[in-house]
């Protein structure tokens, strides 16, 4: 029997939507080779995107890299995986927070780079890592960084990258001190343009920010407090046309636009005001006075300024006062209590409120812990967070010689107890040494018959001397504070007040005392 010929059937189309193919209209046939293989049946995942959740389809080609290439749907995780299989933190609805940069990025940078940097030919930006700060060998950071910028550019566009380390000009002594951004060179404008589209990558290697080399100006202006405004978009407004008020009223304020800006504008100064904006922060200031409202002030549209120019218009809004009729007269955060967040550099904020770090997907550290959230300190450390000092750390602890105040130990200081050995115990003949209350009330001076007054500073170092001694012919009876003396005599533990500038040890003291017994009042 003749072998009938095998009928060829026509490809299955292929529809834009997994759903039924009837009444759906065919997909137009691709011009790439590469997504569209010659294979029957579906189309396979495209090549070009890395499935995170999927870690066995690797492309076994790798595509060239001109720019970044992330997944079109939106990210379950909080994470997108580069075509060059880098992962990092997806940027949040509506972008990355813009950090408000509260000092020029070329503070404290050594005069020789201030001179030399600008001269680099071709396009260049600025990178600066997660909780940055000054580091005399930062070997180790360059080469994360080093590591990171091919993958997200492209390691073929990326073979003549130049990352500059700053120099300090001088040693500062503050928290993790300036200089701390890397400029970047040696790339090609769309590599630059690349960068600083992600503004911020954050993967398990390093967390780093990616800035223009033209600083660009930021929107904070300061912090307003002691309103009694409620805490609502209400208020906002309000406070907003409160401070748009007082700065048109400050004609020094509204000049200094005028005679600064590159291109006169004789509507330069109000349309600038007229872009203030105010949004609140709820803070705990101790743990005694709870929770408090806190305004920062911004202004969405700058005056076009330069980065030093707009510092110096901002410290003339510094000593304003702005009146409410209702709600009291709120002052400008000054100085010694600005904000600074040290984790991404801004200072609207403090370090406990970095919202980088809550970002779904984060691989930079943790937040702090919620008890730790209790002080509008720039931060964030546990003495100044809210926690007691009852509480021993290793910043609230005393240490060294000399030390006499141990609140969670049984023993006092070194100087008492040695103090204490040196005398020869005993009790008295007629009665023993008298037992000290159980909770003692320490008072803070001895008013005597005489119109003598003894002293004692420090009583909560007294309580831990629970020791009775006697010394001297007379037997005279060495107490703790709290007991009232049985003898016309006795000797006072006299403390160095804190802060008074002495350095001398604490010492017993003998007062000269009539022949009747002393009162406590």
């Amino acid at each position: 029997m003749a072998r009938q010929p095998t009928k060829t059937m026509p490809p299955a189309p292929n529809y834009i939507n997994t759903d039924s193919g009837e009444k759906k209209r065919d997909r137009p046939i691709s011009s790439s080779s590469s997504d569209e293989p010659n294979t029957e049946g579906p189309p396979p995942k495209r090549t070009n995107i890395v499935d995170i959740d999927d870690t066995n389809n690797q492309d076994p080609t790798p595509l060239p890299q001109k720019s970044l290439k992330f997944r079109k749907m939106p990210s379950v995780t909080g994470t997108r995986t580069l075509a060059s299989g880098l992962v990092i933190t997806a940027p949040p609805k509506g972008g990355f927070p813009k950090p408000q940069l509260g000092e020029p990025i070329w503070r404290n940078v050594s005069a020789t780079q201030k001179l030399k940097w600008p001269q680099k030919k071709g396009p260049k930006a600025w990178v600066c890592v997660f909780r940055a700060t000054y580091e005399p060998n930062a070997q180790a950071t360059v080469e994360k960084l080093r590591d990171i910028i091919p993958k997200i550019v492209g390691s073929q566009l990326a073979q003549n990258l130049v990352l500059s380390t700053p120099t300090a000009e001088t040693a500062l002594h503050e928290r993790l001190p300036p200089p701390y951004h890397f400029l970047i060179s040696g790339l090609l404008e769309e590599q630059i343009v690349t960068l600083l589209e992600l503004e911020m990558c954050s993967c398990k290697e390093v967390t780093c920010f990616f800035i223009p080399y033209e600083m660009p100006l930021p929107t904070y202006i300061r912090t307003l407090e002691n309103f009694s405004f409620p805490d609502n978009e209400n208020s906002n407004i309000e406070i907003a046309d409160i401070v748009k008020k007082t700065i048109r009223a400050q004609s020094d304020i509204m000049s200094f636009i005028h005679n600064h800006i590159e291109t006169p504008d004789a509507e330069a100064a109000i349309k600038a005001v007229d872009t203030i904006r105010v949004t609140s922060l709820r803070v705990t200031a101790t743990s005694n006075l709870g929770k408090r409202t806190i305004w920062n002030v911004y202004c969405d549209s700058p005056p076009k300024f330069t980065v030093e120019l707009y510092y110096k218009w901002t410290a003339l809004i510094r000593g304003l006062s702005f009146v409410s009729e209702d709600n009291g007269t709120a002052a400008v955060r000054l100085r010694d209590c600005q904000f600074k967040c040290i984790q991404c550099k801004p200072f609207d904020h403090p370090t406990w409120a970095c919202p980088f770090n809550r970002l779904q997907g984060w691989f930079g550290p943790s937040p702090p812990q919620e008890e730790t959230i209790t002080m509008m300190d720039d931060e964030g450390s546990p003495q100044k967070a809210g926690k007691t000092q009852s509480t021993p750390t290793r910043k609230n602890t005393p240490r060294g010689r000399g030390r006499v105040t141990r609140r969670d130990s049984k023993r006092s200081g070194r100087a008492v107890l040695s103090l204490l050995k040196s005398w020869k115990k005993e009790a008295p003949p007629s009665q023993g040494p008298p037992k000290p209350p159980t909770t003692p009330a320490i008072p803070e001076a001895y008013h005597l018959p005489s119109g003598q007054t003894v002293v004692t500073h420090n009583s909560q170092s007294c309580r831990m001397v629970q020791t009775q001694a006697t010394m001297g012919p007379e037997r005279e009876l060495v107490t703790p504070l709290a007991v009232k003396p049985p003898t016309p005599s006795r000797m006072v533990l006299w403390f160095p007040a804190q802060g008074s500038g002495t350095t001398k040890a604490p010492a017993w003291k003998t007062p000269k005392l009539p022949a009747q017994s002393p009162t406590n009042e």
